[in-house]
């Protein structure tokens, strides 16, 4: 293969739509689910988020399995397209079940959302999410391109996101607020993952073929252990911080998708406010993802994270200081999706490049259980977050049944929703400032270039 290896735009649109169209699981999950649950099935939040802590505890290991899988995954399509192949359309059936929760028993309902949440997510939706994350590091090894490709898939993403958080609650709210009219609503969105899913596998070709791993292949020589590679991936220190970088990313969501729902309708008096909010978020997230290439190679991932960092901070002091001003509220949705937009954008190519650093500290190339090991952390981290907010807002008198909530309630949806994303963007801020691997990366794929053309890995 050539030293970095070359992603037409074929493959870099066909890899943007799959994560336009898989994103939808994520965005119903974090944003929807649990509002579907509390307040039109009227289950109790603090047994719904400990379902949801379970789930992704067992969801870690089937990570850790499918990521053994996709080492040893060998066909004529590569090593993760074949997946995408074999679970888009049961990945957009299991999104539709999550929401036939039977109108029985609380502990009927309780037994069927921890079996569909565990389909959607720990089964199935490893599957799916772990082959096409993975997928992105076979690409291409060149980082530029890497995050050529992880921004486009980045601006995508949130068009979905606005789209669904914009008009979901506002049209089941309208005829109803009914399971029936969710049923239908969620199973549009579930056709739409299972079609991008598809198109993902259709439009892409895996190009990263290692010379020394194909002939230690062909040779017939034992392969690496699922253990020896997970130990070189516990000693990537970027890989490390680029999961943690992640998993922040994914706490801001859990607060901004979960919360906000709640701070509109009980704080601000109106639930449609939601879509506005998340639209006035959500637009300057796509352009200014769609903008990062120009600056990309001028001033790398690690830096351009840091800007966007500071301006999410700074905007969200505007919610502190006016909480219930809508449109200033809005304004600050607007600032912090510019804020937003980097990191977002460039994320999944950070944590492929990890692949390549992890490849030049050890000898070992784990593709596969990088990206599930970083899933699982991923995965358990976001219980906690899920279960930590709703365990947060039921602990303080939150009861979705209610008309009106406590006063207890009414503070704790409000000081989340101030003060949570502030405390998450320094956290990230200090991670990034520790984070050097954009500088060293072209030195490291020389030497990596060197080895392999002596037969090294």
């Amino acid at each position: 293969m050539n030293k970095k290896g070359t992603a037409l735009w074929k493959d870099r649109l066909s890899y943007g739509f799959g994560g336009f169209g898989l994103n939808a699981q994520t965005i119903i999950i974090s944003a929807l689910l649990t509002y579907f649950y509390t307040n039109v099935m009227n289950m109790d939040i603090a047994k719904v988020g400990m379902i949801m802590l379970i789930s992704r505890i067992f969801d870690g290991g089937t990570d850790v399995i499918m990521g053994i899988i996709l080492g040893k995954t060998q066909t004529k399509w590569g090593k993760c397209r074949p997946w995408l192949l074999w679970t888009s359309i049961p990945f957009g059936l299991s999104i539709f079940l999550m929401f036939t929760v039977p109108n029985s028993t609380d502990l009927i309902k309780l037994i069927y959302v921890f079996v569909t949440y565990n389909l959607s997510n720990s089964i199935v939706g490893t599957a799916t999410w772990l082959s096409y994350n993975t997928l992105l590091s076979l690409l291409t090894r060149d980082q530029l391109e890497r995050g050529m490709i992880s921004t486009i898939r980045q601006a995508l993403c949130p068009l979905i996101e606005v789209f669904i958080t914009g008009i979901t609650i506002p049209i089941c709210v309208h005829f109803g607020n009914t399971q029936r009219i969710w049923l239908i609503v969620i199973g549009i969105y579930s056709i739409i993952a299972a079609v991008c899913g598809m198109i993902c596998f259709a439009g892409t070709t895996e190009r990263v073929q290692v010379e020394a791993e194909v002939s230690a292949e062909h040779a017939g020589a034992p392969r690496i252990s699922a253990w020896a590679q997970f130990k070189s991936v516990l000693s990537n220190k970027y890989w490390a911080m680029a999961l943690a970088l992640w998993l922040l990313l994914t706490f801001y969501n859990i607060i901004n998708g979960t919360d906000l729902t709640y701070y509109c309708q009980y704080i601000l008096g109106n639930a449609n406010y939601v879509g506005m909010i998340s639209v006035a978020e959500r637009i300057p997230v796509v352009s200014a993802t769609f903008l990062l290439p120009l600056v990309l190679k001028k001033f790398g991932k690690r830096n351009l994270s840091l800007f966007g960092a500071v301006v999410a901070i700074l905007s969200h002091f505007i919610v502190v200081f006016c909480p219930t001003n809508v449109t200033m509220i809005m304004a600050a949705a607007v600032l912090r999706g510019i804020g937003f937009a980097p990191l977002c954008g460039v994320i999944f190519a950070m944590i492929a490049d990890t692949v390549e650093y992890g490849q030049w500290k050890t000898h070992i190339r784990a593709e596969g259980i990088i990206f599930s090991a970083a899933t699982v952390g991923l995965k358990v981290g976001a219980g906690i977050g899920t279960w930590a907010v709703t365990s947060f807002l039921g602990a303080a008198g939150f009861n979705g049944a209610l008309v009106e909530q406590s006063a207890s309630a009414m503070t704790a949806i409000s000081n989340l929703y101030k003060f949570g994303p502030i405390i998450v963007w320094v956290v990230i801020l200090l991670v990034l400032l520790a984070y050097h691997l954009d500088r060293d990366y072209d030195t490291i794929i020389n030497d990596l270039s060197a080895r392999e053309q002596n037969g090294e890995m």
